[in-house]
C-alpha cells in the first residue's frame, strides 16, 4: 500500500530528526562544560592568573571548532579502509557528506567537536600558571587538528584500527570498547597533559593564597561539570530512539559515581587530614571514570 509507505518513511524521518535532537541536546550540555572548567580553574589559580586562564578555556572552544572544520572531524570519522587511522571524506563540511535531509550528521559533527575541545581543556587546567598563551595555543591546534582526531578514528570509526564498531578482524577480537570517551576523550587528554607537564615541571606556587570567592567558583564549576557530564555520558547512545533505557541507566550510573566519589572524599578527609576541600576535585575524578560504560 503506497499510503503505508509514506508514513513509514515519515516515521523514519521523524525519528532520524528525534536522534539528531538528542544529539544537539547533548552537545550543549557537553559545550556548557567549558564554563565548569572555566570557572574550576579560576577557582584554583592565583588571581593575576585568572584572565589568562579564562582566555585558554575560551579558545579551545574557538580554535577547536576551526581545527575540527578544517582537519579533524575529516580525519575522525571520514570513511577510510579498514584497518584504517585516518579517515578521507568530511572535510569542511562537505555538503555531500552531510545532507542526509534530517540533520543527523551536522548534529553528529557538533557533538564530536564538543568533546574534541573538552580534550583540549584537559590540558588547560593542567599547565596553569606556568605556560604561555602562544605555546598553549599552539599545543590546542596540535591536539585537536591530528593527535586527538587519529585516536577517535582508531577507536570509534567503523573502520578504525581498534574500533569494536569493525564488522571483522577486531583487535584482541572485541576491538576498543570505549562508551563515552574514557580512553579516547580522557586518556588521550591526560597524557598530552602529563608529557606538558613534565616538560614544564611545577608550579612555583603550588598554593597560592586564594581570595574568598575562589572556592565559590571551584564548587560552580564542579556543579556544572557534573551537568554537563549528563550530557558526555547520556548521550553517548548517539540515539534515544530504542535506547532510552540505556541512556537514562547511564545518567544513574553518572549520579551514583559522583555522589559516592563526594561521600567517600568527605569522610577520607576528614579522618585522615582534615581537609574537606577537596571534595570537588574528586567528583571530577570519578565523573571521568564514569565514561568507561
Amino acid at each position: 500500500n503506497p499510503s503505508n509507505f509514506t508514513m513509514a518513511e515519515d516515521y523514519s524521518q521523524a525519528f532520524s530528526e528525534l536522534d539528531a535532537l538528542w544529539l544537539m541536546l547533548g552537545t550543549i550540555l557537553v559545550f556548557f562544560m567549558q564554563t565548569g572548567f572555566a570557572m574550576l580553574e579560576a577557582g584554583i589559580v592565583s588571581p593575576k592568573n585568572v584572565q589568562n586562564i579564562l582566555l585558554k578555556n575560551i579558545m579551545d572552544a574557538s580554535i577547536g571548532a576551526l581545527c575540527w572544520f578544517v582537519l579533524g572531524f575529516g580525519i575522525a570519522q571520514g570513511s577510510g579502509t579498514a584497518p584504517s587511522f585516518v579517515g578521507g571524506s568530511g572535510y569542511i563540511l562537505n555538503n555531500e557528506d552531510f545532507d542526509d535531509g534530517t540533520g543527523y550528521a551536522y548534529a553528529g559533527w557538533l557533538f564530536q567537536w564538543a568533546f574534541a575541545a573538552t580534550t583540549a581543556t584537559i590540558v588547560s587546567g593542567a599547565v596553569a600558571e606556568r605556560c604561555t598563551f602562544t605555546a598553549y595555543c599552539t599545543y590546542a591546534v596540535l591536539l585537536i587538528s591530528f593527535i586527538y582526531p587519529v585516536m577517535v578514528h582508531i577507536g570509534w570509526n567503523v573502520s578504525g584500527w581498534a574500533s569494536a564498531w569493525r564488522e571483522d578482524t577486531l583487535l584482541a577480537g572485541c576491538g576498543l570498547t570505549d562508551f563515552a570517551g574514557s580512553g579516547v576523550v580522557h586518556m588521550t587528554g591526560g597524557t598530552a597533559a602529563f608529557w606538558a607537564v613534565f616538560f614544564l615541571g611545577e608550579r612555583r606556587n603550588k598554593s597560592p593564597e586564594l581570595p574568598g570567592y575562589a572556592y565559590v567558583f571551584q564548587l560552580l564549576g564542579t556543579m556544572i561539570l557534573w551537568v554537563g557530564w549528563f550530557g558526555f555520558n547520556g548521550v553517548s547512545t548517539l540515539y534515544i530512539i530504542n535506547y532510552g533505557q540505556v541512556a537514562s541507566k547511564t545518567m544513574v550510573c553518572t549520579v551514583l559515581s559522583a555522589a559516592a566519589s563526594a561521600v567517600t572524599c568527605l569522610w577520607g578527609s576528614a579522618f585522615y587530614d582534615k581537609n574537606v576541600t577537596q571534595v570537588d576535585e574528586h567528583i571530577t575524578v570519578r565523573l571521568q571514570n564514569a565514561t568507561n560504560g
